[in-house]
């Protein structure tokens, strides 16, 4: 029997390399789903708002190196952060990488004093 690779657990800027699949297979879905610009949806927020300084914070899940899952918080207000981008790559969907995703972020935001 063989266990489940391990994932690990970063939190990046939105510049880092390895948010590209998420950016990419978002705008994909978006565009698909919902049929309007992926682009300005992505781009509706600056990428600031997902960084320390901002209140925000984007992580990403790690399977050999390779981004699995995804997501990111922003300021909303004082006590509350808004939970945005939520993504699992299409190859490693139904997993519970989105589950793990969102508790981590509910974590990161509890430890930054949101409730």
């Amino acid at each position: 029997m063989t266990s489940a690779p391990e994932l690990t657990v970063i939190q990046v800027p939105v510049t880092d390399p390895r948010v590209e699949p998420l950016r990419r297979e978002l705008g994909h879905e978006y565009s698909t789903r919902y049929g309007k610009d992926a682009h300005a949806e992505i781009s509706r927020y600056p990428d600031e708002e997902f960084t320390e300084p901002y209140g925000g914070l984007l992580l990403l899940l790690l399977e050999r190196g390779e981004s699995v899952a995804g997501g990111a918080f922003r300021r909303y207000d004082a006590t509350t952060a808004e939970l945005k981008r939520i993504w699992t790559h299409s190859a490693h969907r139904r997993r519970g990488l989105a589950r793990r995703v969102v508790a981590e972020l509910e974590r990161a935001a509890g430890a930054r004093g949101y409730r």
